[in-house]
């Protein structure tokens, strides 16, 4: 099936005119600025995020995927395509693309209707006039069809550009069924049968159609084995697509989808794709216009975003001064991944159409997103949606997929990356009983109808059913997280070193008599209200939780699935050991307490129990399984505009030191291991050590050590109530 009209993605432009496109004419200098317009075409309904079951791949995190072997050539191939190496690809085309990172929302992406009660009998035929079989999933065996589908309830255009050369994606979506019906080349206007005029034309009936699929969004995600949709590789148009729904909540909580030139295809005969040529939740691959080379990435290949970024001039990129749309985005790529879906001529990554796509957020909010003050006029022209991707853009056009040296005359073919931003990483676990089986009853199958047509959406984990903590309205998530992401325009907070503290767990109420710098103290024993007098008195407050232990009086106890729950932890009764493996099921807990430390103030969090690949917990747990785990920790802790410190674990503190803001120990000089976070001192960081009175230490045993380490070294009781020593 031809997919080629993406190849152009309307990417063929100058840099100068892609500036134009990223930041839109420049705003007047005088005078009142517009409201900023509405969609064209503004769907009026909710979908259902997170889309797909909670186990699909677009579901599935990505922080403990193993990174390939193959990894470092697979994005070296990737890098030299992207900048015009044709090598091995078919049909050869011209080099022109434009090697940058890209998210379609105007052009070339998927707008999204809602169905109607009608019916319509839908020709299966391309732009080129070429009839198509139906999918089989219809039931219908003859070139061209028709296929039965339901009637748009309105207006429907299929995407731009107005063109014969464009891929015309189209999405119908039925909220009383949760059916999603995808188009591929869909026409609304023709001047005879398999006469298109092409896509970007509005129109109330669609009469044709090169290819037509459908999806329960409740499903797998995914398709029958060798089955194509209105992707070459199967995938669903709307899986991993960037929706108002998900800016809305605060957190892009999916996989992404994006595209790349030449897809791998190996196989002597094309139009049979090996099965080693793609892979789960694609179901086939490109058949027109792919890559021959055995290191090429296949349909349905993961990847993701490293901790580090570099820019397209081979700088580190500081991500505190990206805007909040944009480390959304960024935090979604490293949890979450994305898969290839498409091919293209860039690095290309999808949102929901500008036409359809209604963002549901003030002025003040939209300014937020976009790293604009509160009060500042949105620009003129364009609807919020379009300010907020288009603002995005702005920003990864110039984070690469990868960076290497590139001197006058270099041929694309033997170019070399000095640093890459992304890793190809396994793919995803495709979940027992979860494969799509093919259907013949000439129907699309039906779910039962809810009570409303628009359900009441709320922002939950993928992982696990929602839960009263961890299941947070839009209305109330987004300001909170707005918020975090306002507070961090500059940088979450950093400790400097020598920065003094006090540590208190037990025995309220809080003891605020000492002079210090930084309170530690517990989640669920403190108020908003307690943290906002420590602020006021000028003081920055560390949120305590365990993230590596079931503790059986905590609030949320019950949340935890017993699969994760393993043996005692020595000496502290009622609390257990966590199997930090399995992120999916902790994700939802761990989301829910960061969103309580957030909302109560908090400046940063101490994470306790990061430890336990190091202990017997009843799993075997590895030293990457901890820093999985770990890192992706730091990246919801910062995600909340919130600081996060390596509790003890000093072991990993040289894979850990970029990502972490400040290190806390127990006992390190008892214990002789102070060394170990030393690294963290210099390079400017805090590290924060607590020595306990029964191991028989003194002050005068360490402080002398602590002084010359530079160490905010102070003496407590175990069960870490007021007492506290410091070293004079």
């Amino acid at each position: 099936m031809k997919r080629g009209p993406s190849f152009t993605i309307g990417i063929l432009l100058t840099v100068a005119s892609l500036a134009v496109l990223v930041r839109g004419p420049a705003r007047a200098e005088t005078g009142v600025q517009p409201a900023a317009i509405t969609p064209a075409f503004p769907r009026a309904f909710t979908l259902p995020i997170p889309l797909f079951a909670a186990d699909s791949a677009w579901n599935q995190t990505a922080v403990t995927a193993a990174v390939l072997p193959t990894s470092d050539q697979q994005v070296l191939v990737t890098y030299r395509m992207l900048h015009g190496d044709p090598t091995r690809l078919y049909p050869p085309v011209p080099a022109d693309w434009l090697p940058v990172t890209w998210v379609n929302h105007d052009e070339y992406t998927v707008p999204i209707f809602r169905a109607g009660a009608g019916q319509q009998n839908v020709l299966i035929c391309d732009y080129d006039g070429n009839m198509e079989w139906p999918s089989p999933k219809f039931g219908v065996d003859q070139l061209g069809g028709p296929v039965p589908v339901p009637a748009p309830a309105g207006t429907v255009r299929p995407a731009l550009p107005q063109s014969k050369g464009s891929d015309g994606h189209l999405v119908l979506y039925d909220p009383n069924t949760f059916m999603s019906y995808d188009f591929w080349q869909a026409t609304t206007q023709r001047t005879a049968q398999c006469a298109s005029r092409g896509a970007g034309y509005p129109g109330t009936v669609i009469l044709e159609a090169g290819a037509i699929d459908f999806f329960d969004v409740r499903g797998s995600g995914t398709n029958v084995d060798t089955y194509s949709s209105a992707h070459a590789v199967g995938t669903p148009l709307l899986a991993g697509l960037i929706l108002p729904e998900d800016v809305e909540s605060g957190v892009i909580a999916h996989a992404l989808a994006f595209a790349i030139p030449g897809l791998r295809n190996l196989s002597s005969d094309h139009f049979e794709p090996l099965p080693s040529d793609y892979f789960y939740p694609a179901s086939t691959t490109e058949t027109d216009y792919y890559s021959t080379n055995p290191h090429a990435l296949a349909a349905g290949q993961r990847i993701r975003l490293k901790q580090s970024l570099v820019d397209d001039a081979g700088n580190p990129v500081n991500e505190a001064q990206l805007t909040p749309i944009t480390r959304m985005f960024l935090a979604a790529l490293r949890t979450y991944g994305a898969y290839l879906v498409d091919g293209a001529g860039g690095f290309i990554f999808y949102a929901e159409d500008t036409s359809t796509a209604d963002l549901h957020l003030t002025d003040d909010q939209v300014n937020l997103l976009i790293g604009e003050s509160p009060g500042t006029p949105l620009p003129a022209g364009r609807t919020k949606w379009q300010i907020v991707i288009d603002a995005l853009d702005d920003e990864i056009v110039s984070i690469p997929f990868a960076y290497g040296p590139w001197p006058n005359g270099q041929d694309p073919a033997t170019a070399q990356i000095t640093t890459a931003n992304f890793e190809v990483v396994d793919p995803a676990t495709q979940p027992s009983g979860n494969t799509p089986t093919p259907t013949a009853t000439g129907q699309p199958p039906t779910a039962t109808p809810t009570p409303t047509s628009t359900p009441t959406v709320v922002a939950t984990s993928p992982a696990a059913s929602p839960s009263p903590s961890a299941t947070v309205t839009y209305l109330i998530r987004l300001p909170m997280i707005l918020k975090a992401y306002h507070a961090v325009s500059s940088g979450w907070w950093k400790p400097a070193v020598g920065t003094t503290w006090q540590w208190q767990l037990e025995d309220p109420p809080l003891d605020r008599s000492f002079d210090v710098g930084m309170y530690d103290i517990d989640l669920f024993d403190n108020e908003a209200s307690t943290v906002a007098t420590l602020h006021a008195e000028g003081r920055k407050v560390v949120c305590y939780i365990s993230v590596g232990s079931w503790e059986d009086w905590r609030p949320d106890a019950a949340q935890f699935p017993s699969a994760v729950i393993g043996k005692n932890y020595e000496g502290w009764p009622g609390e257990k050991w966590l199997d930090i493996r399995q992120i999916d099921q902790l994700a939802p807990i761990m989301r829910a307490r960061l969103d309580q430390c957030q909302a109560k103030g908090f400046d940063g969090i101490e994470p306790d129990n990061i430890d336990g690949y190091t202990n017997d917990t009843g799993f075997p747990l590895t030293y990457q399984d901890q820093q999985n785990y770990n890192l992706w920790l730091a990246n919801e802790a910062h995600t909340r505009g919130l600081s996060i410190g390596l509790k003890n674990d000093g072991d990993q503190v040289g894979d850990l030191l970029p990502t972490f803001d400040w290190a806390l120990t127990e006992d390190c000089f008892a214990d002789d291991w102070c060394a170990d976070v030393q690294p963290f001192v210099t390079a400017g960081k805090a590290v924060f050590a607590a020595e306990y009175t029964d191991t028989g230490i003194t002050l005068d045993d360490f402080c002398a050590q602590a002084a010359t380490m530079k160490f905010s070294a102070i003496l407590k009781h175990r069960n870490l109530d007021a007492w506290r020593q410091t070293c004079p």
